[in-house]
C-alpha cells in the first residue's frame, strides 16, 4: 500500500453557521444559496481569523490556499466548486470544496457578493440569491503570502537536522515523473538523513513535502510546481 498521511482532524465547524453545528455541505447547496453570507469587517480580526483556520487543522491547509487561489479573481460560486473538485490537493481533506469555501467566507478569507435573477428585487424581504460572486479578500491574499509553499519549505530546512535537505531535494527530484513510494525508497536507500541523527523513513519526508506542499498525491506521488522552486533552491550535495 502506498504512503499517504492524510491524516485528518475533526471537520473545521467552529465557523460553520449550520445551526445542527456540522459544516455545511454540497448536499445543502439550494440552503447556502439562501443564506445571508458574512465575514469580519476588520481586516486584522479577518487576518488573524484565516490563518487561525489555516493552522487549525493541517489536512485543510492546503485545500483551503487552493479555495482561495481559485478566487483571486471573481469566480461564481457554483463553478469554482466544481473546479475544485478535480484538483489533486482538494483529497487531503475530508470537506468538499463547497465546505471549505464557506468556511473561509464566514472567516473573511473569501468576500461573496449575492448574484439574482434579473426580475428579482435584492432588496425584498423573500429575495433569494441563485448563486455568490466570490473573490479572495486582503486578509485572504496576506494568508496566501504567509503561508506560501516555498517560505514554508525554506523555514521546514531550517529546523531540520544537517543533511535533510539534501533528502528533500532528492524526493522532489525523483517526483517529478509519477512515483509510487517504493522508488522514492531506492532513490534515498543509503542516504545519510535515513540514519542521522536518528533513524528515519522515506515516509517521512514524503510526509512533510506534502504538507508544505511540495508534492501531491493523484495515484502517484508527484512534485507541484512549487515544489519544483523547492528543488531547484536546493544545492546538490557533492
Amino acid at each position: 500500500m502506498e504512503y499517504q498521511d492524510h491524516a485528518v482532524a475533526p471537520a473545521d465547524a467552529v465557523s460553520c453557521a449550520a445551526q445542527d453545528g456540522e459544516c455545511p455541505d454540497a448536499n445543502n447547496n439550494e440552503e447556502i444559496m439562501t443564506e445571508a453570507l458574512d465575514c469580519p469587517s476588520d481586516p486584522e480580526v479577518a487576518f488573524a481569523e484565516v490563518c487561525s483556520h489555516l493552522s487549525l487543522n493541517r489536512s485543510n491547509t492546503l485545500p483551503m490556499c487552493a479555495c482561495m487561489n481559485a478566487c483571486r479573481e471573481s469566480v461564481s460560486y457554483r463553478e469554482v466548486e466544481v473546479a475544485l473538485a478535480d484538483e489533486p490537493v482538494m483529497n487531503m481533506s475530508t470537506q468538499t470544496p463547497h465546505t471549505l469555501l464557506r468556511i473561509l467566507i464566514d472567516a473573511g478569507a473569501i468576500e461573496a457578493t449575492p448574484i439574482y435573477e434579473e426580475d428579482v428585487d435584492p432588496e425584498a424581504e423573500d429575495a433569494r440569491a441563485y448563486d455568490y460572486e466570490l473573490v479572495t479578500s486582503e486578509a485572504g491574499l496576506r494568508a496566501l503570502e504567509q503561508y506560501d509553499p516555498c517560505a514554508r519549505f525554506a523555514q521546514l530546512i531550517e529546523e531540520e537536522p544537517e543533511g535533510y535537505a539534501d533528502a528533500y531535494r532528492i524526493v522532489l527530484d525523483t517526483c517529478r515523473e509519477a512515483v509510487g513510494l517504493p522508488a522514492i525508497e531506492t532513490a534515498l536507500s543509503g542516504h545519510p538523513a535515513l540514519h542521522s541523527p536518528k533513524t528515519v523513513f522515506a515516509g517521512y519526508f514524503v510526509s512533510k513535502l506534502e504538507t508544505v506542499g511540495g508534492i501531491v498525491w493523484d495515484g502517484a506521488w508527484r512534485t507541484t510546481e512549487e515544489g519544483i522552486r523547492m528543488a531547484d533552491s536546493i544545492p546538490v550535495c557533492a
